[in-house]
C-alpha cells in the first residue's frame, strides 16, 4: 500500500492551535505513504499557517457550513480521507469525496457504518493533542515521524519581517527582543494572565535588561489591551496586534530573542521555532494536553491547579505569579539559544 500513489485527503477545519497541532499527524501520513498527493481541507481563515509543508501538495478553503456544497459532482476524488474532528458535516463530505474514510465515531450508526475506519474518541483520549490526531491515522498503521509542531516560512517572509523591525528600531538595537501575547480568543479568556501582570513582568525584564524592547502580538481582539500595556510600558514597545497575518505575525516570531505567552494560537506558532518561551496554561487545559513537545528551549508554567479536580473556569491565572514567570524568562534566555526555526524553509 505504502508504494503506490495515492490521492490523500485530510479534513480539519478548527482553530488556530488546533490547525497545527495536526502537523505531526500529516507529516506521518506523509513519510508512510511517499509517492502520495496530500491535500489538506481547513478553514479560511487558519489555512495559511499550513501553507508550504512540503509535504502537502493542495489546500482547500471551507467552513463546517460551506463544505456540503465541495464534492458533490467530483465524486471519489480521493483514495482516502482523514477528519480531525467531530462535524457530521465533514465527514459526509469526506464520504462523498474518498472512496475510504477514517473519522471518529459518530452518534449516527448509519453514518458510523459507512467509514471505512472508525476511531472512538474516548478510547484515544486523554492524551496529548498532538497524539489524538497521531491515534487516529495509527489506526490505518501510520507511523508517528516525530511529534513536535511545523510552520515553514519562506526566505521572503523571514527578510520582510527582519526589514520591518529594522524600520521600526532603527539604530536601537533590542537586548533582547521580546514578543508578548497577553490574551487568548474571547471564549477562553479565563486562560488570560492579568494585564498588570504582564506590565510588572516587562518592568522585571527592563530592570534586569535596560536594553529590551517588546512586541505585543495578537490579533484584532487584543488591540485595547496592546494598547494599554505599549502605554504603560513606553517607548521600549511596540503594539502590533490586528495589523498583521497569521504568516507575518509567524516571521516576526523568528526574530525574537524570546517569547512569553498564554495558552493560545500564536503560542502554538511559537513553539515551532527553538527560540525561548514561557507559555502560562490554565488548568481546564494544562501544558501536559497542550504544550510543545519536546522544545529544547521552553518553560511551561501550569497553573497550580492542573492536577486538580478543584479546577473550573473561574480558577483565575492570577495565581500565577509574576516572579514565577519573570524566573523562568532568565532561564531560557540564559541558555543562549541559537535563533532559529525547527520548520524548514521553503
Amino acid at each position: 500500500m505504502a508504494n503506490r500513489t495515492h490521492r490523500i485527503l485530510v479534513v480539519h477545519v478548527s482553530r488556530i492551535g488546533d490547525t497545527l497541532l495536526c502537523t505531526p499527524a500529516l507529516r506521518a501520513i506523509a513519510h508512510q505513504y511517499p509517492n502520495s498527493e496530500i491535500t489538506v481541507l481547513a478553514h479560511p481563515n487558519r489555512i495559511e499557517v499550513l501553507q508550504h509543508l512540503p509535504y502537502v501538495h493542495r489546500y482547500i478553503a471551507a467552513t463546517k457550513k460551506t463544505v456540503w456544497w465541495r464534492g458533490r459532482l467530483k465524486l471519489h476524488q480521493f483514495d482516502i480521507a482523514f477528519v480531525f474532528g467531530s462535524d457530521a458535516s465533514l465527514i459526509k463530505y469526506a464520504l462523498r469525496a474518498s472512496k475510504k474514510v477514517i473519522a471518529y465515531k459518530q452518534d449516527d450508526e448509519t453514518l458510523n457504518k459507512k467509514l471505512y475506519i472508525c476511531g472512538d474518541p474516548i478510547e484515544l483520549a486523554p492524551a496529548h493533542a498532538t497524539d489524538v490526531y497521531l491515534n487516529l491515522v495509527q489506526l490505518l498503521g501510520v507511523k508517528a515521524y516525530g511529534r513536535h509542531l511545523e510552520l515553514c516560512l519562506t526566505p521572503a517572509e523571514i527578510n520582510q519581517a527582519a526589514r520591518l523591525l529594522s524600520l521600526q528600531l532603527k539604530l536601537n538595537e533590542p537586548k533582547p527582543l521580546i514578543g508578548l501575547q497577553v490574551a487568548s480568543f474571547p471564549t477562553k479568556a479565563y486562560r488570560d494572565w492579568p494585564l498588570e501582570y504582564f506590565h510588572q513582568l516587562t518592568q522585571r525584564l527592563l530592570s534586569h535588561w535596560p536594553d529590551a524592547y517588546f512586541l505585543i502580538l495578537g490579533g484584532p481582539n487584543e488591540r485595547e489591551q496592546a494598547a494599554s500595556l505599549s502605554a504603560k510600558i513606553g517607548s521600549r514597545s511596540w503594539p502590533l496586534t490586528g495589523t498583521l497575518t497569521l504568516r507575518q505575525t509567524a516571521a516576526i516570531m523568528s526574530q525574537l530573542d524570546l517569547y512569553v505567552g498564554v495558552d493560545t494560537g500564536p503560542t502554538h506558532m511559537m513553539s515551532t521555532f527553538d527560540i525561548p518561551m514561557v507559555a502560562l496554561y490554565h488548568c481546564r487545559s494544562p501544558s501536559y494536553f497542550y504544550g510543545p513537545i519536546g522544545h529544547p528551549h521552553a518553560a511551561l508554567i501550569d497553573h497550580p491547579l492542573a492536577q486538580s479536580n478543584l479546577c473550573d473556569t473561574t480558577s483565575p491565572m492570577s495565581q500565577i505569579s509574576v516572579e514565577t514567570v519573570f524566573h523562568a524568562a532568565l532561564k531560557v534566555l540564559d541558555l543562549q539559544a541559537p535563533n532559529k526555526s525547527r520548520a524548514q524553509h521553503s
